[in-house]
């Protein structure tokens, strides 16, 4: 049996191969053709190399020690002398000999298993030249095929197996990756927060606190100057935690915190405002209201801010059992490599809404092309029902357009 994967797998494999030999030894017992002196050597050989194996795949973590092939060479070694002197092609080890490629199918790759099932192909026809069995040729081709066949499915097996296994890793990778930007995001973002604070906030207050001296020591006409410091301190704090929650969804609803939302972008555009449209359908809301709000803030920030638009359209409605998120604009589209690019210099908002997305078993899809647009839509499965529709929805329905 082969060891080509590393850790549990190998030791697993490791262990199979020595409660084989016992099971042969049962085979052996029970099995109406007589086995000759030599088989029960060969199988005490087998033994010794099983419990070896066992112990030098137990001790070289994570892999075995010299690789899986000259495990492999050794299992068909011994699996072969034991078919030739049990009977030749009446043998029942090749019973054995079909079962190891699907063993090898779940901890190897499709390649390995297909080479060992090749390989006991071979050890089959050539056992089966044993003067004590001398069937016809027809059986032994028979049983060959029969090999063979089975050493497909483990092949295909194996295939699968692997393409799940490597989906999982690369989705894992990916995860950390996602996780290690969204770190470095965090990080970037504290310290953005940090210098607004000390440079606008923090300076205003200490203005006020530098009139309130002057206070202190007669100067009347400072008292203007500690309400006007006080007056940019308040603003510049509405305006930071503004920032980081735009919009009390729960109080005001879906649908008027994404118009406001909408609108403060509009005015922080540093480009000429694009026109706007919201569209909330009002038996969506009451849902996911806070991740479809993040989400499409999101998505309307990285529109408004990179696409050069001058229509941009949110839609956000009901299909086939799943909330549908749209957002469509008429800009230049995202470049190939770009969000790749985006992603290298620190911008993870796509990425971060798939990982939102997802985490919520939806999906996020981006269809875009150069000078014709980008359309991001976003699949959610309804988490509760929702028959009534939201009573602050009614009142915003009708779409929101502004222009600069």
């Amino acid at each position: 049996m082969t060891d080509p994967s590393p850790g549990w797998g190998a030791r697993g494999v490791a262990l199979l191969r020595l409660l084989l030999v016992p099971i042969v030894f049962l085979i052996e017992r029970n099995d109406p053709q007589a086995w000759s002196p030599q088989a029960d050597l060969i199988l005490l050989a087998a033994g010794l190399y099983a419990a070896v194996a066992l112990a030098l795949t137990s001790r070289s973590s994570p892999a075995p020690r010299g690789g899986w092939r000259p495990y492999a060479v050794a299992d068909l070694t011994f699996l072969g002398l034991l078919a030739w002197q049990s009977g030749g092609a009446f043998s029942e080890v090749r019973a054995v000999l079909a079962a190891l490629p699907f063993v090898v199918a779940f901890v190897g790759r499709p390649r390995s298993t297909a080479i060992l099932a090749a390989l006991g192909v071979i050890v089959y026809v050539v056992a089966a030249e044993a003067p004590a069995g001398a069937p016809d040729r027809g059986y032994v081709a028979s049983e060959a095929l029969l090999l063979a066949w089975g050493g497909t499915l483990a092949v295909l097996l194996s295939l699968v197996i692997t393409r799940g296994r490597d989906q999982v890793l690369s989705l894992a990778a990916e995860r950390q990756r996602l996780l290690a930007d969204t770190q470095s995001a965090t990080d970037r973002e504290r310290q953005r927060l940090a210098y607004r604070l000390h440079d606008n906030a923090i300076q205003s207050l200490q203005a006020a606190r530098l009139q309130l001296s002057r206070l202190e020591r007669g100067h009347s006409t400072a008292l203007d100057g500690v309400r006007a410091a006080i007056t940019d301190a308040v603003d510049e704090l509405r305006t930071t935690v503004a920032d980081l929650r735009p919009a009390d969804v729960e109080r005001v609803g879906l649908s008027n915190a994404l118009h406001q939302t909408a609108l403060r972008l509009l005015e922080d555009a540093d480009d000429a405002a694009p026109q706007l449209d919201i569209a909330v359908a009002p038996d969506t809301e009451g849902i996911d209201d806070e991740l479809c709000f993040a989400i499409a803030r999101e998505l309307l920030t990285n529109a408004i801010a990179h696409s050069h638009a001058s229509h941009i359209t949110l839609t956000l409605a009901r299909d086939n059992g799943h909330l549908s998120l749209e957002v469509d604009d008429d800009g230049h589209g995202i470049a190939p490599g770009r969000r790749r690019q985006a992603r290298r210099e620190g911008h993870i908002g796509l990425a971060a809404c798939t990982e939102r997305a997802a985490s919520h078993g939806g999906t996020l899809d981006i269809t875009s092309h150069p000078d014709r647009g980008t359309t991001v839509t976003v699949a959610l499965p309804l988490t509760r029902p929702s028959d009534r529709p939201h009573e602050s929805s009614t009142s915003t329905q009708d779409t929101t357009t502004a222009h600069e």
